[in-house]
């Protein structure tokens, strides 16, 4: 018993003082059960509100959230609320664009299609926000995210008629405000057939 409540003791302090600071106790406490409460009304949305399903819901959340804070990556967090509420309306805006733009090409398969991958310059430094602009780029209109690299972010692009690279460039801007980076212009690009 007294090695197990030291490991967990060991974990707790592994986390809050990852970013070189001490946040104490009430900071893990207060971090796991936001993400505890953010993956329950993830499973609730998932499940339709059924209630039957908590019974598995339950055990893969806390599974999650210890996940979530044992590999809860090397950087910290600086996501700024007020951008958040600027990036959610623009967000919205374009997956709605982006399911219009597949409904259309399924409905009418005899559109025109020209598609290439595109190599993308990452001007974002951090790995998080890399990370989160590379899963919102798949949700722009005619884009997927295909790989991402070091610096760059391969983009399967299904038509180059689409402005797809102010697209990319816009989201890349606005992602940049979420995690606090200034990015400075855009850098010339490459695609490929």
């Amino acid at each position: 018993m007294n090695g197990r409540s030291s490991d967990r003791g060991a974990v707790m302090t592994s986390i809050s003082t990852r970013h070189g600071k001490d946040t104490g106790p009430w900071a893990f406490v207060l971090s796991c059960v936001l993400r505890a409460l953010l993956l329950g009304v993830l499973w609730w949305v998932l499940v339709d509100g059924d209630l039957t399903s908590w019974p598995v819901g339950v055990p893969v959340i806390a599974i999650a959230v210890a996940v979530s804070l044992l590999a809860g990556g090397r950087e910290p967090a600086h996501w700024r609320l007020a951008s958040w509420l600027k990036f959610v309306p623009y967000f919205a805006w374009k997956s709605v664009l982006g399911a219009f733009d597949v409904a259309r090409r399924a409905y009418y398969p005899g559109l025109s299609l020209n598609p290439i991958f595109h190599e993308y310059p990452l001007r974002l430094s951090t790995e998080r926000g890399r990370v989160f602009f590379a899963n919102a780029v798949s949700l722009l209109p005619g884009t997927l995210s295909a790989e991402l690299r070091d610096r760059h972010l391969v983009v399967h692009v299904l038509d180059t008629a689409r402005p797809f690279t102010h697209d990319l460039t816009s989201l890349e801007e606005r992602v940049g405000q979420l995690v606090g980076q200034d990015l400075g212009p855009a850098q010339t690009v490459k695609s490929s057939r």
